[in-house]
């Protein structure tokens, strides 16, 4: 796994970079969430990491929950999250151990871009899994325990560039409004082949959406940036998508 480093601060003082199940740190679903973030956000130095061929790349994240708000580690370009050590992770005894009030493990997820710039900050070792600080934000933005709503927009504020290489395969869904909203990362119960059929799992798909499959001509490039709000979408098993801008 290729690194590059850039020593960037991101614009909100939290560097989104996530397919958390609430897809939240600097993604937040309301600017009254936000504001908060903004008040609990800690101002860690940030690097902006090159992570090269992370198509498949499977990471996990580690929340740590305390004090009224979260911070999010992630593996990605350090580990493949090996399943021996994150079973072994007992969350309570973490948390006792570390002082908290409490750890949620999430993961495994699997990257489906090619490549992705993301910011990072201290690295932490959890059970012997180390992973990179990635954001911060409120407790409350957690929400419940299943995620946010199935196919359900959500702004997402967040620095991240995502790149779909030309002839590569994306999974997108579309809209009642015929808007494109590209897969970012994919869950474990899933091949890369599995999701070319996956709308034949979709019990929850609203009338008027399709899904679709296509390899691209070109590459595609989502260079996202938390001064510009985009929106998320989550479906019904808590994979995460990001809207395509001007894409159809």
């Amino acid at each position: 796994m290729l690194e590059k480093r850039s020593n960037r601060k991101t614009g909100c003082g939290c560097a989104g970079s996530l397919a958390l199940a609430m897809a939240i740190g600097c993604m937040l679903a309301t600017a009254p969430a936000m504001s908060e973030a903004q008040d609990t956000a800690t101002a860690q130095e940030v690097t902006m990491v090159d992570v090269e061929n992370t198509r498949n790349m499977r990471f996990c994240e580690i929340l740590v929950i305390d004090d009224g708000y979260v911070d999010i580690y992630n593996t990605s370009g350090l580990n493949a999250c090996p399943d021996v050590a994150w079973d072994a992770i007992e969350p309570a005894a973490m948390a006792q151990e570390m002082g908290v009030q409490s750890i949620q493990k999430n993961g495994p997820h699997y990257w489906v871009m090619d490549s992705q710039t993301i910011g990072f900050g201290e690295t932490k070792s959890f059970g012997g899994i180390d992973a990179r600080w990635a954001a911060r934000a409120p407790v409350s933005s957690l929400g419940g325990s299943e995620g946010s709503t199935p196919y359900e927009p959500f702004q997402t504020c967040k620095t991240q560039k995502m790149v779909y290489d030309a002839g590569q395969k994306v999974w997108e869904m579309i809209d009642g409004k015929g808007q494109a909203w590209i897969l970012q990362a994919h869950e474990a119960q899933f091949s890369l082949d599995d999701l070319d059929t996956l709308d034949g799992q979709m019990k929850s798909l609203p009338d008027g959406w399709s899904w679709r499959t296509r390899t691209l001509n070109d590459q595609l490039v989502l260079d996202l940036k938390a001064a510009d709000c985009n929106m998320g979408i989550g479906d019904e098993f808590h994979q995460y998508y990001t809207l395509v801008p001007g894409g159809s």
